[in-house]
């Protein structure tokens, strides 16, 4: 199982008491970071609880793509980054983009493995949350406690016992 995560996930943490975004402002890009930690940690706790039945997750950075998903930014994050030619440097095109998505999904050398965080076709490190756009995965991606209890009560919210 490979699940799409973001180095997005690296700035932020599981807010337990709001994991709706009903009690505080919503702020588009702190929910897509939360979520993105999400993955990860779903995919590790996947893993750990399901490895024996030979079911394995893995979660990916798949990298800054130059897709329209920026329409959705505020100007400042979107339009606004075309006048910062930096950034184009680092942002590949979607065939490039979906390299490390098929990988994760294909390699031989991944099978039977779990629980991983993955970006330019590799195993990822961990790094420190900026720069954004180098690969790597942040500190707090790999938590037990935390993973176990994002799977306990993410089946709350759905209404399903394990």
């Amino acid at each position: 199982m490979v699940a799409v995560s973001s180095a997005a996930h690296r700035n932020f943490h599981i807010d337990f008491d709001d994991l709706n975004w009903e009690k505080r402002e919503y702020l588009p890009l702190k929910a897509y970071g939360q979520s993105k930690l999400a993955n990860v940690h779903f995919t590790t706790e996947l893993t750990r609880r399901y490895s024996e039945k030979h079911l394995f997750g893995n979660s990916l950075h798949p990298g800054g793509i130059l897709t329209p998903l920026a329409r959705y930014l505020p100007y400042e994050r979107s339009e606004g980054l075309k006048d910062i030619p930096e950034v184009y440097r680092w942002l590949m095109t979607p065939p490039q983009g979906a390299a490390t998505s098929t990988w994760a999904a294909v390699a031989k050398e991944l099978e039977h493995r779990g629980g991983l965080y993955l970006d330019e076709c590799a195993e990822a490190a961990q790094v420190e949350p900026e720069p954004y756009h180098l690969p790597g995965y942040g500190p707090q991606a790999f938590n037990p406690p935390v993973e176990k209890k994002l799977w306990e009560v993410s089946l709350e919210l759905v209404g399903l016992k394990e």
